[in-house]
């Protein structure tokens, strides 16, 4: 029906034993984004975020070789956190992590991308996934679980 578009649909689902502090997400979006929607639900039992992100089909975007950018994330990331404990990653070292993500590693991205960062530690529970509905060719979605002991 919106073949025009090209959407992406994020769900996260988190058990809420889980403390606040022991999970961060961080999500972004570059530029020309047409609609946005985020929706969020939480009972005694489960806290869950739905994102879904509907971009253009047609307009003109960067070309850029996205091979080796988990690579680059997974080195920059355990570099950081690796051996190190997960509230002093969060609270001296995350932002480190961000800036190099956001300007070095993703800093050729000049609008239509959205990217989901979810950081925690080994006591979190909970499941993820994506979906591009009325995909492209030049789509890209990267997953990955990066584990550094006491932060994935």
């Amino acid at each position: 029906m919106y073949k025009e578009y090209k959407i992406f649909a994020h769900l996260s689902i988190n058990e809420k034993s889980i403390k606040e502090n022991n999970s961060y997400k961080d999500s972004g979006l570059y530029h020309v984004v047409d609609l946005y929607y985020n929706v969020e639900f939480e009972s005694k039992n489960i806290k869950a975020d739905f994102d879904i992100i509907i971009l253009k089909k047609n307009l003109k975007r960067t070309k850029r070789d996205l091979s080796n950018v988990m690579a680059l994330i997974e080195t920059e990331f355990i570099n950081i956190a690796e051996g190190r404990e997960y509230k002093i990653f969060m609270e001296k070292y995350y932002k480190m992590f961000e800036d190099k993500f956001c300007k070095e590693i993703l800093g050729g991205y000049n609008y239509s991308f959205y990217y989901y960062i979810e950081t925690f530690n080994k006591s979190y529970k909970g499941s993820k996934g994506f979906k591009f509905i009325n995909k492209d060719k030049d789509d890209y979605a990267l997953s990955k679980v990066i584990d550094s002991g006491d932060i994935k």
